[in-house]
């Protein structure tokens, strides 16, 4: 298995609230929409021209990749 290493920044997502309805990202802060946070982390990586990779973090502490283009259906 490979080590997954998460750069400083990285945007990292995690479920955050009673039993994980919102989302936690290190960047934009609280959101109780997924697709209205992965809205904002596009926006703000076009908006300074730098796309730097999004992780998500389950409760479990399980770490998989976000792929803006297929989450967003862009």
């Amino acid at each position: 298995m490979h080590d997954i290493e998460i750069a400083d920044d990285d945007y990292t997502i995690e479920d955050s609230g009673e039993l994980g309805c919102n989302y936690y990202c290190n960047q934009l802060g609280h959101y109780e929409s997924y697709k209205e946070l992965l809205i904002d982390i596009k926006a703000q990586m076009e908006a300074e021209q730098f796309w730097p990779s999004v992780w998500y973090i389950n409760d479990h502490g399980n770490i998989e990749l976000v792929l803006l283009k297929e989450s967003l259906g862009d």
